[in-house]
């Protein structure tokens, strides 16, 4: 797994290194293909049979983290150029040093495998394949899963056939599986390799292959005559039903007791298409195995109506490893089969975070250490010098003696990823130094009050940044952050309202922002009528800076990637209202309202950006798009700006409502409602909840009355499946019942009575009953008999509040 790990490493680092010297510094070529060449042979050495056994094991190790440590300089070696910090001359020494490095390592490999031969001549099987033959064999013999399944072997260094051989002659899979071939697939059409299974299985040519073979011979003579003689083919059909014959034949064998086929060395993606697609027999639990070098056949095989097996990802050459997309797509799955767990869900009960189960992930955490793939510096030892010189990623826990004491922290070069949290009492002092981290891809401060506006200024200088978090400390993000091309997620989300200069959203790969962010004054005209009656001078700038926040709206036009603004200040004046409908990628926008917000305030361009927003979804209608809205802080209602909610899927409104039934009939696409201290009362809401023309998946209701309300199985509540209602006060004169698709149930109120019109047991779908953590002992058990006596055995979870 190592080798592989770092074969991907290099297959992503190597063409970046010839197209930088293609395009700078051609006189390097030789030297990096001298490189590339060395490290491929270094990579596929690791497949010698001397490389088992527990001292030898180690040796291969040592050489693969040389290997990791030789690729992740380079890609450092990289990134140093293109950011200017080396230059050509020394860019070129340090190819140079590298060259001469991988030449010993190279030699010494070479020495080592030229002490001996392999003692039956033939190549070894690479040790990946090690793992990858228990994989196998337990997809082959596990008995839990009787349908056929078809399982693809791709890549493993081209000994994938002999992975399936080894599998295949093995005595105990001789004894399971009572029907067995081994098929070619090597210049054969599909018909040609159903016709050799069959063959095999039978033991004999038989009379019925006699008579198939004699039907297809005068079909093929009568279909050429037909060609040569009319200029036309033979039916699609009637051709079709002459292999009938095979298909039937071999699937009525294949039924009568448990088998195994190997087909072996497909090179046709037409063939192995069609094997997938073939009705294997069922229920005798048949494994097929296909071996393949083909790469566009790493996705998924369905055979039948069966789950989808996943097929092996081509760069780790790692039977049923699954890729991003395959996983999105598969996710349910890998829960199911406990390949994966959640560990956290959104609020419609989509998964938002996994983790692998218990063992698996512990394993991974102890690789991490062993590796020193996260150097983490916490607790007294921090007072010790680290010598350690190659740290990729630190994370920093203070501990507050040394701290005080001026912390030692590895002052590297190569840091790629930085974290800081915080103590209580401690001064950061020189960890805030970032002259040496030039190569920072993550740097997270958020948790870091020490951060100044001079470190913001240094930040900028930062330009490999993909992630940058700051904390409360920070209020202004400077122009400078234009540097940052490469910044994909800016989080302020622990600060209060944060100016950021408009350089922020010209960043040409942003596509999250986080946090409460007001733009800039020197960005925003000011549209009082009275400052263009202040002198030429103050006309001339009000009209230079419309004009460039006309440039400002083009560019987010044409260029934005923007996903994520959660979220911005509403006030007087123009901001980022205006700019909403102009960032065409938005998906998640949240907006705060602040006290200067009046019945005067021109919401035009709000409700502009608003409407714009909400209508993205007509043209990408399978993206989910999310609006929230606290106008907590205003005197002015927000309902007007949702007069056109078009196509949101999830709202939240959070503030004062005079009335909600108007929006309520027209949010006709909407999923998710949450509705914060309106003032309305529970039966005020039934009123406007009442009138939705949606299906509703999710509904969270914070207040303090809500008393009238009646969740029941009609009108735009059949589709609930999550409900969380928080009351200050009192829960007891609430309904919630008969709703067949709810699986979670949140309560949360400190004084909850026994079971407030709740009747758990008629809620047949319920998994979870949720209560608020200060609810008395005697009330939660009466709630826990209640869950006991319900056919799904729920689970009462604790849940605390703010």
């Amino acid at each position: 797994m190592e080798a592989a790990i770092v074969g991907a490493l290099l297959k992503a680092t190597l063409p970046s290194l010839f197209k930088l010297i293609g395009d700078r510094c051609k006189q390097l070529e030789p030297d990096v293909r001298f490189i590339q060449s060395e490290l491929e042979f270094m990579q596929a050495a690791f497949g010698d049979s001397r490389w088992r056994g527990a001292e030898i094991s180690n040796l291969r190790r040592t050489w693969i983290l040389q290997l990791r440590r030789l690729a992740h300089e380079i890609q450092d070696c990289i990134d140093s150029f293109q950011i200017h910090k080396t230059s050509a001359t020394q860019f070129a020494h340090e190819i140079a040093d590298l060259k001469k490095r991988i030449q010993d390592s190279s030699e010494g490999l070479h020495r080592y495998i030229g002490q001996g031969e392999p003692s039956n001549g033939k190549v070894a099987p690479n040790p990946m394949a090690n793992d990858a033959e228990e994989d196998l064999l337990a997809f082959v013999q596990n008995q839990s899963e009787m349908n056929a399944k078809v399982i693809c072997a791709i890549g493993f260094g081209g000994q994938n056939t002999d992975l399936a051989r080894r599998v295949y002659e093995k005595d105990e899979v001789c004894r399971q599986f009572g029907q067995r071939a081994w098929v070619t697939a090597v210049d054969r059409t599909f018909d040609d390799v159903l016709t050799e299974i069959l063959r095999q299985l039978e033991g004999r040519p038989g009379l019925g292959m006699i008579i198939l073979s004699w039907l297809l011979s005068i079909l093929c003579f009568f279909r050429g005559l037909l060609l040569k003689v009319f200029g036309t083919e033979m039916p699609v059909a009637s051709w079709s039903s002459a292999s009938s014959g095979i298909d039937y034949q071999l699937r009525s064998l294949l039924s009568k007791e448990r088998y195994l086929i190997v087909i072996h060395d497909v090179t046709k993606e037409e063939v192995y298409n069609k094997i997938c697609a073939f009705p294997w027999a069922n229920r005798v639990g048949g494994r097929i195995i296909v071996t393949t070098d083909i790469q566009s056949v790493a996705r998924p095989c369905i055979c039948g109506n069966d789950p989808p097996l996943l097929a092996p990802d081509s760069i780790t050459s790692r039977l049923v490893l699954v890729g991003e997309d395959v996983a999105a797509e598969h996710l349910d799955i890998l829960i199911g089969q406990n390949i994966v767990k959640s560990i956290k869900k959104s609020n419609n009960g989509k998964v938002k975070r996994c983790q692998p189960p218990g063992m698996v992930f512990n394993h991974i955490c102890a690789r991490a250490v062993i590796d020193n793939f996260n150097t983490l510096l916490c607790g007294p030892c921090q007072n010790e010098t680290i010598q350690e010189a190659y740290v990729r990623r630190f994370s920093l826990h203070p501990y507050m003696a040394a701290a005080n004491g001026g912390l030692n922290v590895p002052d590297v070069h190569c840091l790629h990823t930085m974290v800081v949290f915080p103590t209580a009492g401690a001064q950061y002092g020189a960890i805030l130094n970032f002259d040496n981290h030039k190569l920072l891809r993550v740097l997270d401060l958020k948790e870091c009050a020490d951060v100044t506006a001079n470190h913001v200024l240094k930040i900028c200088d930062l330009l490999l940044l993909k992630y940058l978090s700051l904390g409360s400390s920070i209020k202004e993000v400077p122009s400078e952050i234009r540097r940052l091309q490469q910044l994909e997620t800016l989080d302020m989300s622990t600060s209060a309202v944060v100016t950021v200069s408009s350089n922020v959203l010209k960043l040409p790969k942003l596509k999250h922002l986080l946090g409460k962010f007001r733009l800039s004054r020197v960005d925003c005209p000011d549209e009082n009528p009275s400052m263009m009656k202040k002198g030429a001078k103050k006309v001339k700038k009000v009209l230079k800076l419309k004009d460039e926040f006309s440039k400002l709206k083009d560019f987010l036009r044409d260029n934005s990637v923007l996903e994520t603004l959660a979220g911005i200040v509403i006030g007087n004046g123009m901001g980022f209202p205006q700019l909403l409908s102009d960032m065409g990628k938005l998906r998640k926008v949240k907006m705060w309202c602040d006290s200067m917000t009046n019945e005067s305030t021109d919401l035009t361009g709000l409700k502009e950006g608003i409407k714009a927003f909400t209508s993205h979804r007509i043209r990408t209608p399978n993206v989910d798009y999310s609006l929230s809205v606290d106008f907590s802080g205003s005197s002015q209602s927000f309902l007007d700006c949702l007069e056109d909610p078009g196509m949101l899927t999830s709202l939240k409104l959070r503030g004062n409502l005079t009335h909600f039934r108007p929006v309520a009939a027209k949010l006709v696409s909407l999923q998710e409602l949450c509705l914060s201290w309106t003032n309305l009362s529970g039966a005020a809401i039934q009123t406007g909840l009442s009138n939705l023309r949606c299906q509703l998946k999710f509904l969270k209701l914070v207040e303090n009355n809500l008393v009238g309300l009646a969740i029941q199985d009609k009108d735009a509540f059949v589709s609930l499946e999550r409900i969380c209602l928080v009351g200050m006060q009192s829960l007891e004169e609430i309904i919630i019942q008969d709703l067949r698709k709810l699986v979670s149930l949140h309560l949360l109120c400190p004084t909850l009575g026994a079971l407030p019109g709740v009747q758990i047991r008629k809620l047949q779908s319920l998994n979870e009953v949720g209560l608020h953590s200060q609810v008395e002992g005697d009330i939660k058990r009466g709630w826990e008999d209640a869950a006991i006596s319900h056919k799904r055995k729920l689970s009462i979870v604790s849940i605390g509040i703010q």
